[in-house]
């Protein structure tokens, strides 16, 4: 079960993006670990890439993900070039 990090929506009218991006954003590794499982790698990477990469106020926690959990490098140059590649407004 995914773990509930959407405190302002009727917990059975969450979508799975949602609770994905939430779990990203305020789960520790193990909640991480759980959702990839339930929802798979490439969907989770799909809303890392569309949702939290591009807004700045993640920049470390992006810089973990792309790292340790979605393994896109172990150099920094690297894993900086891939998060500036995918950094566009969110709200657009």
């Amino acid at each position: 079960m995914i773990r509930d990090y959407t405190w302002s929506y009727e917990k059975d009218k969450v979508p799975l993006n949602v609770k994905v991006e939430h779990v990203l954003k305020y789960g520790d590794l193990n909640e991480i670990s759980d959702v990839i499982t339930q929802a798979g790698l490439d969907y989770c990477r799909k809303i890392w890439e569309s949702k939290i990469i591009p807004d700045t106020r993640f920049d470390r926690l992006n810089y973990f993900l792309a790292r340790f959990v979605f393994n896109i490098s172990n150099e920094r140059k690297v894993i900086l070039e891939y998060l500036k590649s995918h950094q566009r407004k969110r709200f657009v």
